[in-house]
């Protein structure tokens, strides 16, 4: 079963790290199904690039509105799940949290 958000994330992430074979992309048979979604156009556009989204909210915000310390700890693990965080990121402010 494809998945398109997660194929146009992860060809967001190759672009961004320096892939550059926009003819693969336009080209490749495993790719065909994304291509022929109605937001690939868009994607292609922007360069193979996910549009830039708002500014998502840094962890100290999200995590001023969480009161119990499990539940900090949760959140920032989906955060970093979710790749909203880095690894250093994470580890900075679990250390905030425990203090």
């Amino acid at each position: 079963m494809e998945n398109t958000e997660k194929s146009l994330f992860h060809l967001d992430k190759a672009v961004g790290f320096g892939f550059n074979d926009s003819k693969r992309i336009k080209e490749h048979d495993a790719l065909a199904f994304v291509r022929v979604q109605p937001q690939f156009e868009t994607f292609e556009q922007n360069g193979f690039r996910l549009a830039p989204q708002l500014a998502e909210p840094k962890a100290d915000d999200l995590l001023s509105t969480t009161p119990n310390l499990l539940d900090q700890l949760k959140r920032l693990g989906e955060l970093r799940e979710r790749g909203l965080l880095t690894e250093d990121e994470f580890a900075s402010q679990k250390k905030k949290l425990l203090g």
